[in-house]
């Protein structure tokens, strides 16, 4: 993104920052960049974010801010508040990310953990006019929520933070120094993030210039090119990896069976975001969580009448864990014979929710984010 701006704008671009996952930067003329960790926070990260919170300050009423905001932000653009220190913030971005906690409830926690989030970058910028030019990895394209909207009015309040911290059973296991301030601000004590009519948000404005619903039509244009008959079913799936993949290949099934609600060739197209809950010692994984239980699927690809289906699965704002690969397509092609050593993997794989590939796999460089993009090709 700042790429693309700094070819379009070149030396109209007095300067900037930029924090970006390890390894995902470019060369770049007029802005400085800073790596950081990603989806749990570091000190790059914070050294970074100050940067960019003092080039905000120093913003004036007749300088123009233009804010780059992709999915990932939330991690990257990390500023602890006074009084918490990083690492009890790690602990807690840990214990919301294993508990399948979903990133509308994630991003609430960490806007009222944070001096940037939830529209404090706004603030501390006014009166100065910012444009915001934001890449969706939402469901609904929530603009509080991508990035954990910095320069956007924030919807949710202390109060929500507690609910959902206890909700998920973390509360008791989080530090003191993040239940007094969560605390502070449910009592009044310290001040919720800015909200919609707030002066800060007069000379703001944003734009979506990338979304789910993009990448999906884009998506089924290149499948209808190839020969297939495309079908978007919905932009909005939510819910536990497994599950989602359960529904997702029950589905393609009955394509294959019946021809509903298309017939082959088809390409059948998902998108959302789905989270993963971590039970005993795996790290989680929901790219591959989701693949092998589509996998796993009783009788899906075992029929001799079906002998050459393909199921592609695309993440593109998404790092398993266990492969600390970007993003990348992952190609079955199921048979009888490699259905079967699947039940047998079952055991120490997908009940200990810690995914590995059994098959090739195709690594796409592709650095910015959507939501996760499913295809059964039948």
């Amino acid at each position: 993104m700042a790429k693309a701006l700094e070819d379009l704008l070149a030396e109209r671009i007095t300067g900037g920052v930029l924090v970006v996952k390890e390894g995902h930067g470019l060369p770049l003329k007029r802005v400085r960049i800073f790596d950081g960790g990603h989806p749990v926070p570091d000190e790059r990260g914070v050294r970074g974010t100050e940067e960019i919170l003092a080039v905000a300050e120093e913003a004036g009423e007749h300088d123009l801010l233009i804010c780059l905001i992709s999915g990932g932000g939330s991690a990257l653009l990390i500023a602890p508040p006074e009084g918490v220190p990083l690492k009890d913030k790690q602990e807690a971005t840990k214990f919301l990310l294993a508990c399948g906690a979903t990133i509308h409830e994630l991003n609430t926690v960490r806007k009222h953990l944070s001096r940037s989030k939830g529209g404090r970058l706004a603030h501390l910028a006014h009166p100065a006019t910012v444009v915001s030019l934001i890449l969706s990895d939402v469901v609904g394209d929530d603009l509080d929520v991508i990035g954990s909207g910095p320069t956007v009015p924030d919807s949710t309040t202390f109060q929500q933070t507690e609910q959902i911290l206890k909700r998920y059973g973390v509360w008791d296991d989080l530090a003191v120094s993040i239940q007094d301030h969560v605390l502070k601000g449910v009592r009044g004590i310290l001040e919720d993030t800015p909200k919609s009519g707030d002066v800060a948000f007069e000379r703001c404005s944003a734009v979506l210039v990338g979304t789910n619903l993009q990448a999906m039509l884009a998506a089924a244009k290149e499948a209808e090119r190839r020969g297939y008959q495309p079908l978007i079913l919905s932009t909005k799936v939510e819910g536990e990896a497994r599950e989602v993949a359960k529904v997702h290949a029950a589905i393609a099934k009955e394509v294959v069976s019946s021809k509903h609600p298309i017939s082959a060739p088809a390409c059948l197209l998902f998108g959302g975001e789905t989270t993963v809950t971590l039970q005993g010692s795996g790290q989680g994984g929901r790219n591959q969580e989701y693949a092998l239980a589509a996998a796993l699927y009783p009788k899906v690809y075992c029929n001799a009448t079906a002998s050459y289906q393909k199921f592609y699965h695309l993440f593109v704002d998404h790092v398993d864990p266990c492969t600390y690969r970007p993003l990348y397509i992952q190609l079955f092609d199921h048979t009888a014979e490699f259905f079967q050593p699947m039940f047998i993997i079952r055991e120490c794989v997908i009940d200990k929710v810690e995914s590995v590939f059994f098959c090739f796999q195709l690594v796409v460089p592709f650095n910015e984010p959507f939501h996760f993009l499913n295809a059964f090709v039948i």
